[in-house]
């Protein structure tokens, strides 16, 4: 069953001519999770949305895994972890197979530019610090003990207000089928 949630000004009707008040059309814009099919946004935009002005490659991470194959209760010391600079480039797995990465991140500044993850959705647990979310879809303030969900292919920057932060990051091939896409905080 679909939930709609409105934010802003949109047409009364979807796929239709909705003009500024300068007479320009604004640009719609349909995210969907897996293309045109899924759980999916229907976004309205003044200007065009971001060009990609080119792709390439700024991080290779090692995927090393652990030769020791048995199952056992195992401490990562994540408290200890070293600090980083980027919050998107500097993440260390912790945990990962074909479908799910889980890394963990101690930024010690905000990233500079935007980036979008368009391999998986994203899955990220507050542990400590507070900070703003910005993407396509607005800003989101966050708080230690937040979940943040950020759909594959959102432009995404998170900005830390308080050092140290810490997250845990998910990515899943296809986190979005189980998950909706909303953000939850712990405030009352």
């Amino acid at each position: 069953m679909p939930i709609d949630h409105r934010l802003g000004k949109i047409p009364a009707k979807r796929h239709t001519v909705f003009r500024q008040k300068n007479g320009s059309l604004y640009l719609e814009h349909l995210m969907g999770n897996t293309g045109f099919g899924g759980i999916s946004s229907l976004l309205y935009h003044i200007r065009p949305p971001v060009t990609i002005g080119k792709v390439r490659c700024l991080h290779e991470v090692k995927w090393v895994p652990d030769v020791d194959k048995t199952l056992r209760l195992r401490h990562f010391f994540a408290g200890r972890m070293e600090p980083a600079t980027s919050i998107s480039m500097d993440r260390t797995p912790i945990l990962f197979n074909e479908d799910v990465t889980i890394s963990i991140v101690c930024p010690t500044q905000t990233d500079d530019f935007f980036y979008r993850n368009s391999q998986g959705d994203e899955l990220i647990f507050v542990s400590d610090g507070h900070g703003v979310l910005e993407s396509i879809f607005g800003t989101l303030a966050y708080r230690p003990g937040d979940t943040i969900v950020i759909p594959r292919r959102s432009f995404t920057v998170l900005c830390c207000v308080m050092v140290p932060t810490a997250f845990w990051w998910w990515r899943a091939a296809d986190i979005s089928a189980h998950l909706p896409i909303i953000a939850t905080s712990t405030a009352s």
